[in-house]
Parts: C-alpha cells; structure tokens; sequence
C-alpha cells in the first residue's frame, strides 16, 4: 500500500483526488502529532461546560449514498483539518479516521439528504467511527459493528468536544469540490476539443488563431484558451490550407472565445479558493495553544457555495453557445438528429435554470441553516456536471460528422487524434442513443488520447 504523509499546510485538490481514488497508508508527521497533542491538553485545562450530545439524530433510511470517492475525501480532510493541531481532539482520533480509509471502510452518507431534517451528513462519519451505522466495506453495504468485525478495527468512544469537532467544518462540500474540480477541469479541455472541431467545420480564417488577439486583451484566461486552440489546430489542413475558402467570421466565434476564457478564469479563482480552504481550519472550536486562546464558531461554507454558482453560470453558457454552432453546423451539412438535438436543448435549458443563483435564505431555528445550504449546491452541481459531459458527447457527434464531409482533409495535430478515436467508437455516426453512452463513457480515454499526442492542455 503506498504511503503518503500530512505535512502543516501541505495538502493539494490534486493530492486529495489522489488519495481519495483507492487506499493509502496516510500518516501524521512527527509535527502534527505534537500540534495535536498540544491542541487537546490545553483544551482538558481550560473546560468550563459540560459535555454537548450530538446523538440525537434520527436513524435515516436511505437506498443511494454518496461515492466512495467522494466519502474519502471528505473523510481525508477531516482527518487533516483535525491534523493541523487547532481543534482540541485526542490524536486517536485522528489515527481512527486513518485507520478507516487505510482499511477501506466507508462511512455511508446519503447522496440526496432530504433539506426538510435537519441532518448534518457528516454526522454519519462519526456514528461509523463509533461503531453504528452502516458503512460500504469489501464492495458490500453492511451494518458497521459487522465490518469492524470482520476488518479487527474497534470503535472509538468520542469524547467531550470530539463530536463538535467532527461535525463543524466544511468538508462535506470542500471533499466532493475537490472530486468535482479535478472532473470539471477535464470536462472543460473535452469542450475546448469539441470546439476546436466545431472551426474546422466552419473553416475559420488562420487570423482567427493570431497571438494578436490575446495581447490586445491579455487576461490569464484568454492566453490559456488561445494556446489549446493552437495546440489541437497546429496544422490542419482545413484552416492552415491555401485553399481555405475563408468563411465569415461569425460574431458567435468572439462570444465562445470569451465564454472559454471565463471558464479558465474560474476555474483557477476556483482552485485558489478551494485550495485555501482545505488547507484552514473551520472546525469549530479553534484552539490555539501558544496564545492559550479558544474561538468557537469558525464555519462559514457560503464561500465555496459561491464558486458553485460561478461554475454553473459558466458551464451553463458554454452549452447554450455552442447549440448555436451546432445549429449552424445542422444547415451547412443538412443534419438531422432530432433525438441527440431535443437531448441538448433540454439539457441546456435545464442547466440554464439550474445556474440561477437561490435568492431564497434557508433558516432554522432563526439562524442561516449553512448545511442545508451545501447540500442543496452540490446536489445541484451534480446534475449540472452529469448533464454536461452528456452535451459535450453530442458536440462531439455534430463537430465529427461535418468534418466527414470535408475528408481526405486532416485535421489538427489534436482535433485528427480525436476525430480518430470517435470514428473508431461509433462509425458510422448516426441519432444512435446506444453509441451516444458508448462515448460518453470513453470521454476520459478521449482526453488522454489527445493530450498524449500534444502534450497537456491548460
């Protein structure tokens, strides 16, 4: 089992992806287990109130929980957070959550936690730690007093201020965001390829492609955008060609162009913030035992609720942009899926109408419910996500039966590799919704296909 160590203020989106795919052997360095220690004695010296119960939470029943991968990594940063010595917990505790994930069993948080109980879902991290509850263990859902069993793992009786702890922070939202960050990023290169088809089928001018046009606007983003264009364009002989026929610029080109660009910038205003806040310390209370000082409520999730609404402004403009291509497209080669087309118009409209930001507060008990306001951003952003890998498909299938038109005529070093792959999948390319999930579930193949002949796209 390969190692890995929690080092203070260490930890990347992408080492939490990493470590959330299978198990690793995670431990804490000579560091943390001093900050640690040091965290909880100062809190057994300065107790003044008597034990909170936290146990009074209903039993839930429920068929669908969260993925593996997504409950690992929510238990990673739980384990780190309380790691980083300001939380006021035994280091068994600690070592506990470790012991799970080194293990691979797998507290069961439901996917789609009903907003109407009030139900931390990290709550079901402590009832497995404790032995109850059910947890996923040798790919079976099973009652977790029976996993500890068969795993000789024993159960942790928490103590005062551990369950506090283990429920206050924000990474229930801040684990399935690194899930979704590393997914959202390939989805976005996908659509990049998908768009870069779309200009060889409309036969763009070379000038479109000119470094000019980024120095004259020189955000971040838009570099990012126009070096990707480059890379999968590099000598396509539909656009570098003296007989390219010069198609109209079309003002929708300039609208997409800028649209990309917002997404790169997202993206990394994204990973800025995320990465941040992984690394801080939102468990409630903080301890800081040089200043013998102790700070109760620290959570504040509307931060990272925030780039969700970002994200699926974005993600939901770039569907809706590139419909209008495919329209194009339809009428310049006379295409006519009507299943795929009425697939992504609704997909778009419903991602359109998922995109608007809740102007409606949730409250309980006259206070700003935090929880339920992460639950109910990631529920939607899962729905955005899975509806946007499925329009990327269908870009693909527009933006490749043009380009048969045109053959023998090659493609770019990129978009050929990809117009390639998606031939080799589902040729002949027909309103066939079988095939459409065939290349759909070989989109990650697709992107390493392309990146392994170009090198990594931004």
């Amino acid at each position: 089992m390969e190692k890995f160590e929690f080092i203070p203020f260490g930890l990347s989106i992408e080492d939490v992806y990493i470590l959330s795919t299978k198990p690793y052997n995670i431990q804490l360095s000579q560091e943390l287990e001093k900050k640690i220690k040091e965290s909880r004695k100062l809190w057994k010296e300065t107790l003044r109130e008597k034990p909170r119960n936290h146990d009074n939470y209903d039993s839930v029943k429920f068929k669908n929980s969260l993925t593996p991968e997504e409950i690992r990594a929510i238990m990673i940063l739980q384990a780190y957070s309380l790691a980083l010595g300001y939380s006021g917990v035994r280091i068994e505790v600690v070592e506990k959550i470790l012991e799970f994930l080194r293990k691979n069993i797998i507290p069961l948080i439901p996917e789609n936690l009903s907003l109407k109980r009030n139900l931390n879902p990290l709550i079901f991290i402590v009832y497995a730690l404790k032995g109850k509850g059910e947890v996923l263990y040798k790919n079976k859902r099973m009652k977790t007093e029976k996993a500890l069993k068969e795993s000789n793992t024993k159960y942790i009786d928490l103590e005062e201020n551990e369950i506090l702890a283990l429920t206050s922070g924000t990474q229930y939202i801040a684990g399935i965001l690194s899930i979704y960050f590393i997914k959202i990023k390939k989805l976005g290169k996908l659509s990049e390829i998908a768009f870069a088809l779309f200009l060889e089928n409309l036969r763009i001018e070379e000038k479109l492609l000119n470094s000019f046009i980024y120095a004259l606007k020189p955000h971040l983003g838009l570099i990012k955008f126009y070096e990707n264009l480059r890379k999968l364009l590099k000598e396509s002989e539909f656009i570098f060609s003296s007989d390219n026929p010069k198609s109209q610029n079309l003002y929708i080109l300039n609208n997409l162009s800028q649209v990309f660009f917002i997404f790169h910038q997202t993206i990394d205003f994204m990973k800025n913030i995320l990465e941040t806040e992984i690394n801080s310390i939102s468990n409630s209370p903080i301890i800081i035992p040089k200043e013998k000082f102790i700070l109760y409520e620290n959570l504040y999730v509307e931060t990272l609720s925030h780039i969700i609404d970002y994200l699926s402004i974005v993600i939901a403009n770039l569907s809706y942009l590139l419909e209008k291509i495919i329209d194009i497209i339809k009428s310049k080669f006379e295409l006519d899926f009507p299943s795929l087309y009425a697939i992504y118009q609704n997909l778009s409209k419903e991602n359109k109408k998922l995109s608007k930001p809740s102007n409606k507060r949730i409250f309980c008990l006259n206070k700003y419910d935090f929880i339920k306001l992460e639950i109910k951003n990631i529920i939607k952003l899962k729905k955005i996500v899975k509806n946007w890998e499925k329009l990327i498909t269908i870009n693909f299938v527009y933006a490749t039966h043009g380009i048969d038109y045109y053959k023998p005529l090659k493609c770019g070093k990129g978009t050929e590799i990809a117009y390639q792959f998606i031939k080799s999948l589902i040729s002949p390319i027909k309103d066939n919704l079988h095939k459409i999930k065939i290349l759909e579930e070989n989109l990650d193949k697709l992107l390493r296909k392309v990146e392994e002949e170009i090198g990594e796209l931004f």
